[in-house]
């Protein structure tokens, strides 16, 4: 899914075309444009020159929850994928979740969102607000979480689930996720909690890699006090939506 974020896209669209993928191996691209206004399209129909197992779908509505649902909707594969317009992935990414799935019988797969190693940052940053700019790391060893656990195994960067899981339980909430440049979020965790109800496993991976390369813009004072007040609105819309 992507929104105005031409330049960026083509970064991630690139990673995935260098992949290392065995031609046994089945994938597809599907790039969700959420009524972006700038070079979106014809960044992606350069791309799908190349890339033959590429499409482009455009979505009028606005909405990260609508994207994500539209791609899942459009999509062919019975493993889902979704990783931002604003990331690298490793070569070896897509066997790395393919392998997590066929090993086990998880539904939701996450991967490491380490950001990526340039990143310039300024004197008065503390590594706690990397996950402001998208990091996700729980270590070096792989977890697997049942109903009974806490925690997370991803987030929306490196993320992946059984198509069957969509048809049992529903799609994203369309009362969460980013809308246009507001920063509401939570549909993923939220997704991933509601398998997690139902009894469903899920697997962090730590072999599973993407790079987060996040724009200049969001490394700000501002930026920051915007996401972490965020999140406490996600918590507090969760903590109302389970008591209903």
């Amino acid at each position: 899914c992507t929104y105005n974020r031409a330049l960026s896209l083509k970064g991630a669209l690139a990673s995935l075309a260098d992949m290392k993928v065995p031609d046994e191996v089945s994938w597809e691209v599907v790039v969700v444009d959420n009524n972006s206004n700038d070079q979106t399209r014809s960044v992606v129909e350069q791309f799908a020159q190349q890339t033959p197992n590429l499409r482009y779908v455009f979505e009028s509505n606005q909405g990260l929850s609508l994207a994500r649902n539209r791609g899942i909707k459009e999509s062919i594969g019975h493993i889902i994928s979704f990783i931002d317009d604003d990331v690298m992935v490793a070569p070896d990414w897509l066997l790395e979740v393919k392998r997590a799935f066929d090993g086990s019988a998880v539904a939701c797969v996450g991967g490491k969102v380490p950001l990526r190693k340039d990143l310039d940052l300024p004197d008065w940053w503390c590594k706690e607000y990397n996950a402001s700019l998208g990091q996700f790391d729980k270590g070096e060893e792989a977890i697997i979480l049942d109903s009974r656990s806490q925690g997370k195994v991803g987030i929306g960067a490196n993320l992946s689930f059984r198509r069957s899981c969509f048809e049992k339980y529903g799609n994203f909430r369309r009362d969460l996720g980013r809308v246009g440049a507001s920063v509401l979020m939570g549909e993923d965790i939220d997704f991933c909690d509601r398998l997690r109800r139902h009894g469903e496993l899920s697997m962090y991976t730590p072999r599973a890699i993407v790079y987060q390369c996040p724009d200049v813009s969001r490394i700000t004072k501002r930026y920051v006090l915007r996401w972490f007040f965020r999140i406490g609105e996600w918590i507090l819309l969760e903590d109302i939506s389970y008591d209903r």
